[in-house]
Protein backbone atom coordinates (compact mmCIF):
# COMPACT_ATOMS: atom_id res chain seq x y z
CA UNK A 1 0.00 0.00 0.00
CA UNK A 2 2.69 2.57 1.08
CA UNK A 3 4.92 1.90 -2.07
CA UNK A 4 1.35 2.26 -4.32
CA UNK A 5 0.71 5.55 -2.10
CA UNK A 6 4.23 6.78 -3.31
CA UNK A 7 3.99 6.18 -7.05
CA UNK A 8 0.51 8.12 -6.67
CA UNK A 9 2.41 11.28 -5.00
CA UNK A 10 5.13 10.84 -7.48
CA UNK A 11 3.07 10.61 -10.76
CA UNK A 12 1.80 14.27 -9.33
CA UNK A 13 4.20 15.47 -8.73
CA UNK A 14 5.69 15.22 -12.66
CA UNK A 15 2.20 15.85 -14.25
CA UNK A 16 2.67 16.97 -17.26
CA UNK A 17 6.50 15.94 -17.77
CA UNK A 18 6.33 13.90 -21.00
CA UNK A 19 6.73 10.39 -20.94
CA UNK A 20 10.57 10.30 -22.58
CA UNK A 21 11.84 11.73 -19.03
CA UNK A 22 9.53 9.72 -16.65
CA UNK A 23 12.50 6.95 -16.34
CA UNK A 24 14.73 9.78 -15.44
CA UNK A 25 12.67 10.89 -13.07
CA UNK A 26 11.91 7.95 -11.51
CA UNK A 27 15.23 7.06 -10.82
CA UNK A 28 15.81 10.66 -9.10
CA UNK A 29 13.34 10.22 -6.73
CA UNK A 30 12.39 8.19 -3.60
CA UNK A 31 8.59 8.53 -2.42
CA UNK A 32 7.88 6.13 0.40
CA UNK A 33 4.48 7.80 0.93
CA UNK A 34 3.22 11.15 2.16
CA UNK A 35 6.24 11.72 4.42
CA UNK A 36 8.70 13.91 3.47
CA UNK A 37 11.23 11.20 3.18
CA UNK A 38 12.03 12.19 -0.32
CA UNK A 39 15.59 12.02 -1.78
CA UNK A 40 17.59 12.96 -5.20
CA UNK A 41 21.31 11.45 -5.82
CA UNK A 42 23.42 13.98 -7.66
CA UNK A 43 23.44 13.37 -11.70
CA UNK A 44 24.96 14.12 -14.41
CA UNK A 45 23.87 16.74 -16.66
CA UNK A 46 20.66 15.60 -18.99
CA UNK A 47 18.50 17.63 -21.46
CA UNK A 48 15.42 16.69 -23.83
CA UNK A 49 13.87 19.14 -26.22
CA UNK A 50 10.73 18.93 -28.44
CA UNK A 51 9.04 21.95 -30.43
CA UNK A 52 5.10 21.52 -29.80
CA UNK A 53 4.05 23.60 -33.00
CA UNK A 54 2.91 22.00 -35.76
CA UNK A 55 5.54 20.61 -38.91
CA UNK A 56 4.05 23.26 -41.01
CA UNK A 57 1.98 26.56 -40.22
CA UNK A 58 0.23 28.26 -43.21
CA UNK A 59 -0.58 31.82 -41.98
CA UNK A 60 -2.36 35.12 -44.53
CA UNK A 61 -0.33 37.87 -44.24
CA UNK A 62 -1.06 40.05 -41.26
CA UNK A 63 -1.74 37.41 -38.69
CA UNK A 64 -0.06 36.86 -35.57
CA UNK A 65 1.43 33.51 -35.15
CA UNK A 66 3.03 31.37 -31.87
CA UNK A 67 5.63 28.51 -31.96
CA UNK A 68 6.12 26.56 -28.56
CA UNK A 69 9.21 24.89 -27.24
CA UNK A 70 9.69 22.64 -24.41
CA UNK A 71 12.67 21.79 -22.70
CA UNK A 72 13.34 19.55 -19.83
CA UNK A 73 16.59 18.73 -18.14
CA UNK A 74 19.11 18.64 -15.35
CA UNK A 75 20.04 21.90 -14.81
CA UNK A 76 16.47 23.71 -16.16
CA UNK A 77 16.74 24.24 -19.46
CA UNK A 78 17.38 27.69 -21.07
CA UNK A 79 16.08 28.31 -24.60
CA UNK A 80 16.82 29.63 -27.84
CA UNK A 81 14.92 30.41 -31.31
CA UNK A 82 16.38 30.43 -34.71
CA UNK A 83 15.29 30.99 -37.77
CA UNK A 84 16.96 29.68 -40.53
CA UNK A 85 20.73 29.82 -39.47
CA UNK A 86 20.11 33.24 -37.85
CA UNK A 87 19.49 33.41 -33.57
CA UNK A 88 16.26 35.30 -33.27
CA UNK A 89 16.05 35.73 -29.27
CA UNK A 90 18.06 35.04 -26.39
CA UNK A 91 18.04 32.77 -23.90
CA UNK A 92 16.08 33.61 -20.58
CA UNK A 93 19.21 32.14 -18.05
CA UNK A 94 17.48 30.99 -14.59
CA UNK A 95 19.43 32.73 -11.80
CA UNK A 96 21.35 30.23 -10.07
CA UNK A 97 22.46 30.99 -6.38
CA UNK A 98 24.92 27.73 -5.85
CA UNK A 99 27.73 26.26 -7.65
CA UNK A 100 26.45 22.97 -8.18
CA UNK A 101 22.72 22.45 -9.27
CA UNK A 102 20.31 19.53 -8.73
CA UNK A 103 17.22 20.84 -10.08
CA UNK A 104 15.31 19.04 -12.51
CA UNK A 105 13.09 21.16 -14.42
CA UNK A 106 10.41 21.45 -17.58
CA UNK A 107 10.54 25.07 -19.20
CA UNK A 108 8.71 26.35 -22.00
CA UNK A 109 8.95 29.26 -24.59
CA UNK A 110 6.82 30.89 -27.20
CA UNK A 111 7.64 32.90 -30.16
CA UNK A 112 5.05 35.34 -30.37
CA UNK A 113 5.14 37.36 -34.24
CA UNK A 114 2.50 39.80 -33.86
CA UNK A 115 2.34 40.20 -37.76
CA UNK A 116 3.42 37.82 -40.29
CA UNK A 117 5.26 39.02 -42.99
CA UNK A 118 7.10 37.53 -45.90
CA UNK A 119 10.12 38.15 -44.18
CA UNK A 120 9.04 36.24 -41.13
CA UNK A 121 8.70 32.96 -43.95
CA UNK A 122 10.86 29.75 -43.65
CA UNK A 123 12.14 27.23 -40.84
CA UNK A 124 12.19 27.83 -37.26
CA UNK A 125 13.88 25.56 -34.47
CA UNK A 126 14.50 26.26 -30.82
CA UNK A 127 17.84 25.08 -28.96
CA UNK A 128 18.18 24.20 -25.48
CA UNK A 129 21.03 24.01 -22.98
CA UNK A 130 21.16 22.26 -19.20
CA UNK A 131 24.83 22.71 -18.27
CA UNK A 132 26.98 21.82 -20.99
CA UNK A 133 24.44 19.75 -22.67
CA UNK A 134 22.40 20.88 -25.48
CA UNK A 135 20.10 19.72 -28.11
CA UNK A 136 17.92 21.39 -31.02
CA UNK A 137 14.23 20.46 -31.54
CA UNK A 138 13.28 19.51 -34.89
CA UNK A 139 12.35 22.52 -36.95
CA UNK A 140 8.61 24.18 -37.92
CA UNK A 141 7.99 26.02 -41.37
CA UNK A 142 6.12 28.68 -41.42
CA UNK A 143 4.60 29.66 -45.00
CA UNK A 144 2.95 33.15 -45.93
CA UNK A 145 -0.25 33.04 -48.44
CA UNK A 146 0.90 35.28 -50.65
CA UNK A 147 -2.45 36.43 -52.08
CA UNK A 148 -3.20 37.97 -48.60
CA UNK A 149 -3.52 42.21 -48.49
CA UNK A 150 -3.62 42.34 -45.01
CA UNK A 151 -0.09 43.49 -44.57
CA UNK A 152 -1.46 47.19 -44.77
CA UNK A 153 -2.73 46.51 -41.12
CA UNK A 154 0.90 45.80 -39.21
CA UNK A 155 1.97 48.19 -36.96
CA UNK A 156 5.04 48.23 -34.78
CA UNK A 157 3.80 49.77 -32.03
CA UNK A 158 0.04 48.32 -31.66
CA UNK A 159 -1.69 47.95 -28.39
CA UNK A 160 -1.67 44.09 -27.74
CA UNK A 161 -2.61 41.93 -24.72
CA UNK A 162 0.10 40.01 -22.48
CA UNK A 163 1.23 37.00 -23.38
CA UNK A 164 3.80 34.96 -21.72
CA UNK A 165 6.50 34.18 -23.85
CA UNK A 166 8.88 31.92 -20.81
CA UNK A 167 8.10 29.94 -17.98
CA UNK A 168 8.46 26.53 -16.07
CA UNK A 169 5.76 24.51 -15.78
CA UNK A 170 7.46 21.58 -13.47
CA UNK A 171 10.66 22.40 -11.21
CA UNK A 172 12.15 19.51 -8.40
CA UNK A 173 14.72 20.74 -6.35
CA UNK A 174 16.79 19.71 -3.11
CA UNK A 175 15.14 21.18 0.59
CA UNK A 176 16.88 23.92 1.82
CA UNK A 177 18.16 24.97 -2.21
CA UNK A 178 16.75 28.22 -3.61
CA UNK A 179 14.30 27.68 -6.57
CA UNK A 180 13.77 30.02 -9.50
CA UNK A 181 10.82 30.09 -11.16
CA UNK A 182 10.41 31.87 -14.94
CA UNK A 183 7.87 34.33 -15.88
CA UNK A 184 8.55 36.58 -18.66
CA UNK A 185 5.66 38.50 -21.13
CA UNK A 186 5.50 40.66 -23.69
CA UNK A 187 2.84 43.40 -24.48
CA UNK A 188 1.92 46.85 -25.25
CA UNK A 189 1.83 48.77 -23.05
CA UNK A 190 4.58 46.75 -21.19
CA UNK A 191 2.94 44.21 -18.74
CA UNK A 192 2.99 44.12 -14.72
CA UNK A 193 3.86 40.66 -13.64
CA UNK A 194 2.92 39.33 -10.23
CA UNK A 195 2.88 35.65 -8.52
CA UNK A 196 0.15 33.93 -6.53
CA UNK A 197 1.97 31.38 -4.22
CA UNK A 198 0.88 27.79 -3.29
CA UNK A 199 -2.20 28.80 -1.19
CA UNK A 200 -3.23 31.16 -3.72
CA UNK A 201 -1.90 34.31 -1.73
CA UNK A 202 -0.57 37.28 -3.49
CA UNK A 203 2.94 37.65 -3.40
CA UNK A 204 3.51 41.55 -2.17
CA UNK A 205 6.40 42.50 -4.26
CA UNK A 206 6.79 45.87 -2.15
CA UNK A 207 7.64 44.12 0.98
CA UNK A 208 11.00 42.68 2.21
CA UNK A 209 10.61 38.78 2.68
CA UNK A 210 13.39 36.78 3.44
CA UNK A 211 11.59 33.65 1.35
CA UNK A 212 10.35 35.03 -1.54
CA UNK A 213 11.46 37.30 -4.08
CA UNK A 214 10.03 38.61 -7.60
CA UNK A 215 12.55 39.98 -9.71
CA UNK A 216 12.50 42.71 -12.66
CA UNK A 217 12.10 40.57 -15.08
CA UNK A 218 9.57 38.85 -13.38
CA UNK A 219 11.21 35.68 -12.10
CA UNK A 220 9.95 34.50 -8.85
CA UNK A 221 12.68 33.16 -6.12
CA UNK A 222 11.83 30.98 -3.17
CA UNK A 223 14.71 31.10 -1.05
CA UNK A 224 15.56 27.87 0.93
CA UNK A 225 12.88 25.73 0.08
CA UNK A 226 10.55 23.52 2.73
CA UNK A 227 8.13 20.96 2.18
CA UNK A 228 5.85 23.40 2.90
CA UNK A 229 6.80 25.29 -0.57
CA UNK A 230 5.19 22.26 -2.20
CA UNK A 231 2.51 23.26 -4.57
CA UNK A 232 1.34 25.22 -7.55
CA UNK A 233 2.49 29.05 -7.96
CA UNK A 234 0.97 30.83 -10.41
CA UNK A 235 2.24 33.97 -12.78
CA UNK A 236 0.08 36.76 -13.96
CA UNK A 237 1.02 39.18 -16.85
CA UNK A 238 -1.40 42.41 -17.09
CA UNK A 239 -1.99 45.09 -18.92
CA UNK A 240 -4.86 47.31 -20.09
CA UNK A 241 -6.24 45.20 -22.19
CA UNK A 242 -6.02 41.57 -21.01
CA UNK A 243 -4.11 39.29 -18.97
CA UNK A 244 -2.24 36.19 -19.14
CA UNK A 245 -1.39 33.41 -16.90
CA UNK A 246 0.49 30.34 -16.30
CA UNK A 247 1.08 27.70 -13.21
CA UNK A 248 4.54 26.24 -12.14
CA UNK A 249 4.49 23.26 -9.99
CA UNK A 250 7.65 23.08 -7.33
CA UNK A 251 8.34 19.41 -6.05
CA UNK A 252 10.98 19.12 -3.12
CA UNK A 253 13.01 16.67 -2.46
CA UNK A 254 15.37 15.11 -0.06
CA UNK A 255 18.93 14.95 -0.58
CA UNK A 256 20.23 11.14 -0.36
CA UNK A 257 23.18 10.99 1.82
CA UNK A 258 25.76 9.26 1.81
CA UNK A 259 25.07 6.52 4.10
CA UNK A 260 22.22 5.80 2.61
CA UNK A 261 21.81 2.61 0.42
Amino acid sequence: MEAIRGLFVLLVAVTAIDASVVTNLYKLTKVPGRTPNRRVPLQGEWINISMRSDPVLTVPTGTAVELECEAVGSPPPSIKWHHGSNQVTEAEIIEQNEVVNTAIGKVRSRLVIDCATSHHQGMYSCSGTSGAKSKNSSPTSILIEADSVASTECQPNAQKSPRITVWGPTMLEVIDKDVTLQCSAVGNPKPEIYWLNNKNQVLDTDLVSPHYKVLSNGDLIINQITWDDMGTYTCIAQNSLGQDKIESFIYPVKKESSTQS
